[in-house]
């Protein structure tokens, strides 16, 4: 999960404002303003797709209680975030995407440590985690040095280009980190 995951989530971040271009069309200000958004709400992607998994191995060993005092713990959180960033006037809307984070972060923190526990197994976090993390990092230097190369050119041709130029980046590193 986390191969794919992160460099979606790093790519999703990076190419956040050319993407938003590219589906708000003529519609500049809509554009800049979920371009704001989808950069603080995009590294989210990777710990919600961490959640199924780790959700579903407490499941099958019949400890289907935790992740749902995992996910209120996460909804609290979130609550607790929001509240408080939402009402910063310099924070505004980005603390709901920064909220989101936070809440998916502590569900999958507390729900890897429940696992190991149960499993009575240590968590490989260098393999599972560090090398994705490391390969999807190339992946979105190569993207978003790729699309600053190619920004005379048309939003579309750019952001294609930039998700080829990622992908073959990820790629490569992920074969040379034996991810």
């Amino acid at each position: 999960t986390a191969l794919v995951a992160f460099p979606a989530a790093i790519g999703l971040t990076v190419l956040a404002e050319p993407i938003t271009c590219l589906l708000y069309g003529q519609r500049p200000q809509e554009a800049a303003i979920a371009a704001r958004q989808l950069y603080f709400l995009a590294p989210s992607i990777a710990l919600v797709s961490l959640t199924a998994p780790i959700n579903a191995a407490l499941q099958a060993m019949g400890r289907a209680q935790i992740p749902v005092r995992m996910m209120v713990l996460g909804g609290l959180v979130k609550w607790g975030m929001n509240w408080i960033l939402i009402a910063q006037p310099k924070i505004n809307l980005v603390g709901a995407p920064i909220g989101t984070g936070a809440c998916y972060l502590c569900i999958v923190f507390f729900s890897l440590r429940a696992l190991s526990q149960e499993t009575k197994m240590e968590i490989g976090y260098k393999r599972i985690f560090l090398k994705p993390l490391f390969a999807g990092g190339l992946c979105g230097v190569a993207a978003h040095t790729a699309y600053d190369f190619l920004k005379g050119s048309s939003v579309l041709f750019s952001v294609g280009i930039a998700i080829v130029v990622g992908g073959f980046f990820y790629f490569a590193s992920a074969l040379l980190t034996q991810t």
